[in-house]
């Protein structure tokens, strides 16, 4: 789902930077792909700790 996410964004940016020129457009897109990935990879990871830690308190519970 994230692979789309990633997708989706460098498709907007390069909608929004093609009066750029080349060079600039390939930096710019470069960072925002970048910085969007490893925001999006954070989070997950974030968000599977955080659920480990649920589940893991869950299970202690006597049902």
């Amino acid at each position: 789902m994230f692979g789309w996410i990633i997708v989706f964004f460098t498709g907007t940016a390069v909608y929004f930077l093609r009066r750029y020129p080349r060079p600039v457009l390939h930096t710019r897109l470069g960072f925002c792909s970048v910085f969007i990935a490893a925001y999006l990879g954070g989070m997950e990871m974030w968000l599977a700790m955080i659920m480990r830690v649920i589940f893991d308190l869950a299970s202690l519970l006597p049902i």
